[in-house]
C-alpha cells in the first residue's frame, strides 16, 4: 500500500487519472450533435497565450474533421454550440472551474447547449507560446501551465477520432465526419506521472524542410509535438547541480579546499580550481568538488537565499506556482577526491563499485535536515548515480527527493540487468517511504550512436513503465537521435503511459498501424516489430563472449550491415513495403505514408549496408578515377608500416593467400594493446575533405574486458577515430570500412607527421587489412 501512495504526501505531486461522471444515476440523455454548421470555439477576450493556442488547435482540427471552417470568437453567437475554452465568466457561471484540479489536470463538461474545457493555465504564458499575427504557436519547452490545451487534445482524440503521432499531414489522423455525437457528461483527467520528460531537443535531422515561415522551423515543430504529447509543464532539476552555482568563480581563490584534490597532467595532486587543472577542460563550468569540504555549507547558504527569494517573488507577483527545489547532484563522470577526509569516507566494500555512497548521501541528508530544522520550505534533489547509487544507512528526510538513474526500457534485452535495475528502484522507494522518479536512457549517443538505424521500441517502453509505475512519480527518458522521426512512436507510447500506466500498448499500436496504413497494417506491423526486435535483442542487448564471461558490446558496422541489417533483411523490408503499397490506392494518404517511411527508415539502412559491401566498393573504385593521396591497395610489402606494442605482443606480415584484390594483404596476429602505423608526410592538406576506405577481415578477435575494441585512427594535429568507440570483434569475412573527415592543421613538430594507425586494445586475435585508400573528396 505504501508504494501506491504518491510522493504527493510529501510534495503534492499528481499520482492518478481521475474521471468523474456527471450523470451518476445513469439517466440516458439525447446526445449533443456537433457539426461544422453549429460549432464555435469561444475564448475570453484576454485569454492567456496557451488558451489562444488551444483555440487554434481546436478550430484547426474540427475544421478538417467537418470539412468547413469552425470559427473562433470572443463571445458566444446566437444559434451556435459554443466550445468554451479556459477559465472565463461563462464557465464560472456554469460551475465549471479549476477548483480541485492539480497541475496539468483538466475538466470537460458536455451539456446540450455548450461544451466546456477548463484547466489551469499560466496567466501570461511567457516562455512557451508566442503571439503571431493570425495564430499562436509553441516555440520552446518551459514550465508554463497549459492544461486547457491538454483538455482540447483529449476531446479531439476521444470524440473526433483525431490522433497526433507527429506534426504534419503524414503523422496526423483526422477522420472526416459530418456530425459528432457527443454524450452529455462531465469528467476530469490528471496524469499519473508529474515528470513526463524526454530530450526531444537533442533529436537531430527533422523530417520536414524548414522555410521562412516560423511555423516550419524545427524548434517550433518540436515544441508543437511536445505540447500535443502532453508532456510535463514542471521541471524538477536533478542534473549535476553542484556545478551550476558558479563555485569556480566564487570560491576558486578564496576556498580552494572546496575543490577535489586530483592527479594532474604532471602526475602530482592539485585542487581542481588550479590553472593547471582548468586547462584540462573545455568548459570553465566543468569541475569537481570535494565532498568532505565546507562547500556543502556554501550549498546550504545558497539554498536559503534561493528559497527566500522565491517566497518574495510569490509575494510580489502572486501567480508564481509550483514547488521549489535545489539540485545538489555531483558533476558527471565523478572523479574521487584524494584528500584524507574523502579517502577515509570511501567504502570499497560497496556492491558494484559504489564507493562514494555513504559520503554523498550523508552530506545530502545533512543539508536537507538543516533546511527542515530552520523551517525553510523547499526540496533538495539528489540522484542515485555512479559511484553513489546504493542505499545509504541513514534515513532519507521527506524534503530530500531522490531520482534513480537506470538503463530503462532497452534493458529488456538483458534480463539479469533489468531485474537488478527494477529492484533498485523499488528499494529506493521503500527507503524513502514514497515514490521516486527516474532517469532512463533511450538515446543513440555514445556506444549506440549508429546513424541510419531506427531505434523504434514502443512495446519495450510500454512494458517498462508499466512495471515500474508503482514506485515512481515520473521519468526523464534521455533520448536523442540522428533522425527525429526514429523516436516518434517511442515518444507517443511514453506519453500515453505517463498519463495512464494501464494503457493497453498492444491495442494502441494495432490502432496506429490501422489508422496510419489502412489495409497495409499487417505488413507495417511486421516491419515495426522487426525493428524493435533487432534493436532490443541484437543492438542494445548485444553481448560478446570473453575470457571473463559475456561482455555487453554494441555491434560494430560489420555486424550491423552484414548480419543484423544484411542485404537479405533489407530485401525483406522492401518486399513488405511492395506488398503494402499494392494494398492501398495509388496516390492515397496511406500510400504517401508508406513512401515516407520507406524513405526515412529503409533507404538509410540500404545506404549503410551498401557501404559495407566489398562488391559495391570494388565496383565504385573501378568506375571512378583514382584520386588517392594514399593507396596501399595491394600491400605487396611492409614498406612504411611498423608494429607498435604496449602491454601486449604481435606479429605483422604480408599474406599472399588471403586478400580482396591484388594478390596480398597485411596480416597482424596480436594480443592486448597493438597497433600498426604508417607515416604519410606531406600528402594531407588541412581543411580539405577526405574519404578513408579499407577492407578488413577478422578471425577470433575477442575482448579481454568490456573496453576491447578495434579502430582506425588518423593523427594530423589531433587524433580522429574511425569508428569512434566502435569495435570490429569476432570472426568475419572481408567487409568494407569507409569514413569521411576534414583534415586538421599540420603539427609543427617534425616527429608528429600525419600518421594512420590501426589500433587494437584490450583484445586478441588475428586481422587482415587490404585496399587502404585515402581519397580527396572533390565536389
Amino acid at each position: 500500500m505504501l508504494l501506491r501512495i504518491s510522493c504527493a504526501l510529501a510534495m503534492g505531486l499528481v499520482v492518478g487519472c481521475s474521471r468523474h461522471a456527471a450523470n451518476p444515476k445513469n439517466v440516458v440523455k439525447d446526445p449533443v450533435c456537433l457539426s461544422g454548421g453549429n460549432a464555435e470555439v469561444v475564448i475570453a477576450p484576454r485569454a492567456p497565450s496557451s488558451v489562444r493556442f488551444a483555440a487554434c488547435e481546436m478550430t484547426n482540427f474540427l475544421s478538417r474533421v467537418f470539412g468547413c471552417p469552425v470559427p473562433v470568437a470572443t463571445a458566444p453567437s446566437e444559434g451556435k454550440t459554443p466550445i468554451f475554452l479556459g477559465a472565463s465568466t461563462w464557465n464560472e457561471a456554469a460551475g465549471v472551474t479549476t477548483n480541485g484540479l492539480v497541475r496539468d489536470a483538466f475538466r470537460v463538461r458536455i451539456d446540450a447547449d455548450a461544451i466546456r474545457i477548463v484547466g489551469i493555465d499560466d496567466p501570461a504564458g511567457a516562455g512557451i507560446l508566442a503571439s503571431a499575427p493570425k495564430t499562436d504557436m509553441p516555440v520552446g519547452f518551459s514550465d508554463t501551465e497549459r492544461a486547457t490545451l491538454f483538455g482540447v487534445y483529449e476531446f479531439l482524440e476521444r470524440y473526433a477520432g483525431v490522433r497526433l503521432y507527429f506534426p504534419g499531414e503524414i503523422g496526423e489522423i483526422v477522420p472526416r465526419k459530418d456530425v459528432l455525437q457527443l454524450p452529455v457528461t462531465e469528467f476530469s483527467v490528471a496524469p499519473e506521472f508529474t515528470v513526463r520528460n524526454v530530450y526531444m531537443q537533442g533529436d537531430g535531422e527533422w523530417y520536414e524542410p524548414e522555410g521562412a515561415d516560423p511555423h516550419t522551423k524545427k524548434a517550433a515543430r518540436k515544441a508543437l509535438s511536445w505540447s500535443r504529447l502532453r508532456l510535463q509543464t514542471e521541471y524538477i532539476p536533478c542534473c549535476h547541480g553542484q556545478c551550476r552555482n558558479g563555485f569556480l568563480k566564487r570560491f576558486g581563490r578564496s576556498h580552494p579546499e572546496y575543490f577535489a584534490l586530483l592527479k594532474g597532467p604532471d602526475g602530482k595532486l592539485h585542487r581542481d580550481c588550479e590553472p593547471l587543472m582548468r586547462n584540462c577542460y573545455k568548459s570553465p563550468s566543468y569541475y569537481y568538488l570535494c565532498q568532505s569540504s565546507g562547500m556543502w555549507d556554501a550549498l546550504y547558504d545558497d539554498a536559503v537565499r534561493y528559497f527566500r527569494d522565491h517566497d518574495r517573488e510569490v509575494a510580489r507577483y502572486g501567480h508564481v506556482r509550483g514547488w521549489k527545489y535545489i539540485d545538489v547532484m555531483c558533476e558527471d563522470g565523478f572523479r574521487p577526491c584524494q584528500c584524507a577526509l574523502c579517502k577515509a569516507a570511501y567504502d570499497n566494500s560497496q556492491p558494484h563499485g559504489q564507493y562514494a555512497t555513504e559520503l554523498v548521501w550523508n552530506q545530502s541528508i545533512r543539508l536537507a535536515n538543516r533546511l527542515k530544522a530552520a523551517g525553510i520550505p523547499g526540496y533538495v534533489t539528489q540522484m542515485a548515480y555512479t559511484p553513489y547509487h546504493n542505499l545509504p544507512k541513514a534515513d532519507i528526510p521527506d524534503n530530500l527527493l531522490v531520482m534513480v538513474a537506470e538503463r530503462g526500457p532497452w534493458s529488456n534485452g538483458c534480463p539479469d540487468k533489468r531485474a537488478r535495475d527494477d529492484a533498485e528502484i523499488r528499494a529506493w522507494a521503500e527507503k524513502c517511504g514514497h515514490k521516486v522518479w527516474i532517469w532512463n536512457y533511450i538515446t543513440k549517443w555514445s556506444g549506440l550512436a549508429m546513424p541510419g538505424v531506427p531505434q523504434m521500441t514502443p512495446k519495450a517502453i510500454g512494458a517498462y513503465y508499466r512495471a515500474v509505475a508503482p514506485y515512481i512519480f515520473g521519468a526523464f527518458a534521455e533520448s536523442g537521435s540522428d533522425k527525429a522521426i526514429y523516436q516518434y512512436l517511442n515518444y507517443y507510447v511514453f506519453a500515453k503511459m505517463c498519463w495512464n500506466t494501464r494503457t493497453d500498448v498492444d491495442a494502441l499500436l494495432d490502432e496506429h498501424y490501422r489508422l496510419m496504413f489502412g489495409a497495409a497494417a499487417p505488413e507495417m506491423k511486421s516491419f515495426y516489430e522487426s525493428l524493435e526486435d533487432k534493436w532490443i535483442n541484437r543492438v542494445a542487448g548485444n553481448t560478446v563472449d570473453s575470457p571473463v564471461g559475456p561482455v555487453p558490446v554494441p555491434p560494430n558496422d560489420r555486424e550491423l550491415w552484414m548480419d543484423i541489417y544484411s542485404t537479405q533483411v533489407i530485401a525483406w523490408y522492401d518486399s513488405l513495403f511492395d506488398r503494402a503499397l499494392a494494398k492501398v490506392p495509388a496516390g492515397s494518404l496511406e500510400a504517401r505514408r508508406l513512401a515516407f517511411f520507406r524513405r526515412e527508415f529503409v533507404d538509410p539502412l540500404r545506404h549503410k549496408a551498401d557501404l559495407v559491401s566489398v562488391e559495391s566498393e570494388l565496383k565504385r573504385r573501378s568506375a571512378r578515377p583514382n584520386r588517392s593521396v594514399i593507396d596501399n591497395g595491394e600491400f605487396d610489402s611492409l614498406d612504411g608500416w611498423k608494429l607498435e606494442t604496449s602491454h601486449g605482443s604481435g606479429t605483422m606480415s604480408i599474406d599472399r593467400d588471403v586478400f580482396v584484390s591484388g594478390g596480398s594483404s597485411l596480416k597482424v596476429a596480436m594480443s592486448n594493446h597493438v597497433s600498426v602505423v604508417q607515416s604519410i608526410p606531406g600528402k594531407i592538406v588541412p581543411g580539405r575533405r577526405y574519404r578513408l576506405s579499407y577492407f578488413l577481415k577478422t578471425e577470433n578477435m575477442v575482448p579481454l574486458n568490456k573496453n576491447g575494441q578495434v579502430s582506425m585512427e588518423f593523427f594530423n594535429g589531433k587524433w580522429q577515430f574511425f569508428p569512434r568507440g566502435g569495435s570490429d570483434l569476432g570472426t568475419a569475412d572481408w567487409f568494407h570500412r569507409c569514413y569521411e573527415f576534414t583534415a586538421q592543421d599540420l603539427p609543427k613538430e617534425p616527429a608528429k607527421l600525419p600518421i594512420f594507425r590501426i589500433f587494437f586494445t584490450n583484445c586478441k586475435g588475428t586481422f587482415w587489412v587490404d585496399g587502404l585508400r585515402v581519397e580527396e573528396i572533390v565536389e
